[in-house]
């Protein structure tokens, strides 16, 4: 039955075109005629003009998917106070120098990371002085450039969330972990506890690129978490990744 598919096909393609005394340049090969259109060509060259034409038909499904995908875990997936929505580097408040310090922090950061630079940063300070916004603000900037997959995780609202279907944990930390870039955001406000411990060190441990968030001293950090916790949290962190929001008045607002 498959043969006589074959033949049909060949026969069909017989009936169909007339081999030219012309010589495809590419190939070698005789040129054949398309007796309903009296098109020229070579039989070759036009196989691969079709594979070309479906393989960016494919690539243009696959870059779609993947925009698709991006965009679902940075503001689907990620967890995060609404208030957060529109933050960007462009609308963060810089009406002192330093808050025009911060910001160029972070755009140099962002500079870094796009180029492939790989270290965590941490963002220190009291409440209510934009770390978070610049972090958010700082997923949306490198996810967009890079097309990477990045998440911005409130650490509170992580373990709520692991603690209402445990289920989920596994999935949840390996898809936090293997996130391009990453915002840890209010670590410290978390109870403490063995598991939520845990939960952090597997994230920090697998990877690097991580935005941490803290109203915590350094000292503070590695008295409540403990040395090897304080490591994998300081991947790549110097005084050139690490910034001090204790500087700024509590401004927070709505980014509406």
């Amino acid at each position: 039955m498959v043969t006589d598919a074959l033949e049909e096909m060949a026969l069909s393609y017989h009936r169909n075109t007339e081999q030219q005394a012309e010589i495809c340049e590419k190939h070698g090969i005789p040129l054949i005629k398309i007796l309903r259109t009296n098109d020229v060509l070579c039989r070759l060259c036009e196989s691969e003009r079709i594979h070309a034409e479906n393989q960016i038909k494919v690539n243009e499904l696959a870059d779609a998917e993947h925009e698709r995908e991006r965009r679902f875990y940075l503001e689907k997936f990620s967890l995060y106070d609404d208030v957060l929505k529109n933050a960007t580097l462009d609308n963060f408040d810089t009406p002192t120098e330093k808050e025009a310090e911060k910001l160029a922090f972070a755009k140099r950061i962002c500079r870094e990371w796009s180029k492939g630079a790989r270290n965590n940063i941490v963002l220190q300070g009291e409440p209510g002085t934009g770390k978070s916004h610049l972090a958010f603000a700082m997923m949306k900037y490198l996810s967009e450039v890079t097309k990477g997959i990045a998440i911005f995780i409130n650490v509170t609202d992580l373990l709520m969330k692991i603690k209402a279907d445990f289920s989920q944990e596994e999935f949840l930390v390996n898809k936090i972990a293997s996130a391009k870039f990453l915002v840890l955001d209010d670590l410290g406000m978390e109870k403490d506890s063995e598991w939520s411990f845990s939960i952090l060190y597997n994230i920090l441990n697998k990877r690097a690129n991580t935005v941490i968030t803290t109203n915590l001293t350094a000292q503070e950090i590695q008295k409540r978490y403990g040395r090897p916790f304080m490591s994998r949290l300081m991947k790549g962190v110097d005084n050139d990744h690490l910034m001090v929001f204790n500087d700024l008045k509590n401004k927070r607002k709505d980014y509406f």
